[in-house]
């Protein structure tokens, strides 16, 4: 930190690991399910020559893309950072 009585100079706290970055490991798989599979999907369509891999691989990334979906809106509820019980905002009667 600084000091500006000994005239030190600033030294940033220490970087947190990758890790606890990260979170929930669960949340950031469903989130580059979300991003990933239609970039996947496009790139397997532009280069896949047979029409019934890129169906199953088309097939594939569909599914993962509606279930990484379904996963971030059902965790989305169950955010710890919304209080239930006691917590008032203004807009309930």
């Amino acid at each position: 930190m600084h000091d500006n009585e000994t005239g030190d100079h600033f030294v940033p706290p220490p970087v947190a690991p990758i890790s606890s970055q990260i979170g929930d490991p669960v949340k950031f798989a469903a989130i580059c399910g979300v991003i990933g599979a239609p970039i996947v999907f496009v790139f397997s369509a532009i280069f896949f020559d047979d029409w019934r891999l890129q169906f199953g691989f088309g097939v594939l990334c569909v599914v993962v893309f509606v279930v990484s979906f379904i996963v971030l809106f059902v965790r989305a509820g169950k955010s710890p950072s919304h209080p239930r019980e006691g917590w008032e905002d203004g807009t309930e009667l």
